[in-house]
């Protein structure tokens, strides 16, 4: 018998997927960071994904050294889970907003082009699938980055 499957709306797969990899650059910044890699991890999901950072302190952490977070994304290329992590999250952002709010779409897609992370098809990312492949897709991909 399987186990079976727990299932998450689109925005909790989401928030699941910016936790994973959120794990994965603390795992990634730690060991040459220190009690700083939270700030810089936080520093490059917002960026990456234009939100606003929570207080001051993060905002002009951000502010502060925007270059060295510019670095990190140039890093992350060479980490290819990471990079694909990144390139699925943007790919599926810019899927669920779809034409409901173009200025965020053009954003996201502007600042994909910035950190030079392609934007993929759900085809390119697991082959001709429907919806809840996709889905399924997504779900596999954030338990693995999870878990390693």
């Amino acid at each position: 018998m399987s186990e079976p499957k727990l299932t998450m709306s689109p925005p909790e797969l989401e928030y699941m997927l910016v936790m994973a990899i959120f794990k994965r650059l603390m795992a990634k910044f730690t060991p040459t960071h220190g009690d700083e890699s939270n700030r810089r991890a936080v520093a490059m999901l917002n960026y990456a994904f234009l939100m606003k950072p929570g207080d001051e302190p993060a905002e002009r952490y951000l502010t502060d050294r925007q270059n060295e977070v510019l670095l990190e994304f140039e890093a992350i290329r060479d980490d290819i889970q990471l990079y694909d992590a990144f390139s699925l999250l943007y790919s599926f952002m810019l899927i669920r907003i779809g034409p409901t709010d173009f200025e965020r779409s053009h954003a996201l897609a502007l600042r994909a082009s910035e950190l030079y992370i392609v934007l993929r098809t759900p085809e390119e990312f697991c082959g001709p699938v429907d919806a809840q492949g996709f889905l399924d897709y997504i779900r596999g991909y954030m338990d693995r980055l999870w878990h390693n």
